[in-house]
């Protein structure tokens, strides 16, 4: 069997959790709308309780992402944006089973383990962390207005954010716990959008696959199923032996008609073919956690 399908089936199955939109760019991560234009800009949001919800990006990217930017810095901006969240979403792929881990620990009554894991995502995150932030990437770039505006901006959604988590937590939180938990749950948030970016790319091409087998919801149930292991292999990037492909493709066989397999042969003849004309003009040519605190 193709890797084809078990890549769809893979993004099938991650994404079912907990759906999300396709962006128009998956590398780019969320684009960021704070407000209308007509309002002042602000990365301060609040949900239907009043408090500050957590961004799905660092903040000094989201303040960029607002700014008024000629054609040629937006160019700038979203070559660096696309750069960093390919670098991340590869640490999350690589790392995928730490990061679980953030949702079993207590950091307060574990604050022992809390810390060993944060110096763990550190070092998973040791290439991404090595670019420093996308203020001081994008800085040359910008003028100093536009500079003064953003850490504005910042500054404005962590004094919020840490406003909420004093009133969330009910109680005292010291500037270093704050500095923490809004990193870790920015962090978790990164992390998530990653994930289902990397989910929503292949979720309409397995439903586009679905519909031209023509599978019943219990035939898609029972795929899912099949290839749950491998898609958790894969998603961690961890290669998976062609034996399990190969033993994943007979059970997949005795779900489908004969026409189910006719139609998958075809879809999958298609795909390599198309790999291939897409591989042919490379062959010929021959070619501390992270910082979210401004421009430090």
């Amino acid at each position: 069997m193709s890797n084809t399908l078990t890549s769809l089936a893979a993004a099938f199955i991650l994404v079912q959790a907990n759906p999300a939109p396709a962006a128009q760019d998956p590398l780019a991560g969320p684009r960021v709308e704070i407000a209308p234009q007509s309002q002042a800009k602000t990365l301060v949001r609040r949900g239907f309780n009043g408090e500050v919800e957590v961004l799905a990006t660092e903040a000094d990217v989201a303040a960029i992402d607002l700014l008024d930017l000629t054609d040629e810095q937006r160019t700038i901006f979203d070559r660096l944006r696309i750069e960093r969240s390919a670098i991340f979403s590869k640490a999350i792929r690589g790392n995928f089973d730490l990061l679980t881990q953030f949702g079993s620990i207590d950091a307060k009554a574990q604050p022992a383990e809390f810390a060993i894991l944060l110096r763990r995502t550190g070092e998973a995150l040791s290439e991404y962390r090595a670019r420093g932030t996308l203020m001081r990437e994008m800085g040359p770039h910008l003028t100093l207005a536009q500079r003064r505006e953003a850490r504005a901006l910042v500054a404005e959604y962590v004094q919020a954010r840490a406003e909420s988590i004093r009133r969330e937590t009910g109680g005292e939180v010291n500037a270093a716990e704050l500095f923490i938990r809004i990193k870790v749950e920015t962090l978790g948030k990164m992390a998530e959008s990653a994930i289902q970016s990397a989910a929503a790319m292949g979720t309409a091409v397995f439903e586009d696959l679905a519909l031209r087998l023509k599978l019943t919801p219990e035939q898609k149930q029972a795929v899912q199923k099949i290839f749950e292991p491998i898609a958790i292999q894969e998603f961690q990037g961890r290669e998976v032996a062609p034996l399990v492909k190969f033993r994943a493709f007979i059970e997949l066989s005795h779900l489908l008609s004969k026409e189910q397999m006719a139609a998958l042969g075809e879809y999958t003849r298609e795909e390599r073919a198309a790999a291939r004309s897409l591989q042919a003009p490379t062959t010929q040519s021959g070619e501390g956690l992270m910082r979210m605190d401004g421009d430090r």
